[in-house]
């Protein structure tokens, strides 16, 4: 269940990164136009998707980490409190998958030619 809800964040990731080079195309093909290399290109919108992963993966930790104390506490009357590894690993993993899926549209965005780019609108 966890790899399926992993797959699915990791496709609206990737849906909304294509939006956004959708969007700034013009802001691409400037950047193109005045000498932008490819690597620069991709990594401004892989460094976009991380972040957004990123902040998504802290959200889950804090919402992991109440649900464990609210649940432990009414059910089991114990205070359980995952260990700092695993949270650490969960937030690496989100991480990944930001990559992993910003990838596709972060090459797309790059591959993009200055003409057509600044010619779209």
């Amino acid at each position: 269940m966890a790899a399926i809800a992993l797959l699915v964040g990791g496709i609206g990731i990737m849906n909304i990164m294509l939006v956004t080079v959708t969007e700034r195309t013009r802001e691409i093909g400037i950047k193109k136009a005045i000498g932008a290399q490819r690597r620069v290109i991709i990594g401004q919108f892989l460094v976009e998707s991380t972040v957004l992963s990123g902040c998504g993966g802290v959200i889950g930790i804090l919402i992991g980490y109440a649900g464990s104390l609210i649940l432990g506490k009414l059910i089991y009357d114990l205070i359980l409190m995952p260990e700092v590894w695993m949270a650490a690993a969960a937030f690496l993993f989100s991480l990944a998958i930001g990559v992993g899926f910003g990838l596709y549209p972060a090459v797309k965005a790059s591959g993009l030619q200055p003409v057509d780019a600044l010619r779209a609108d």
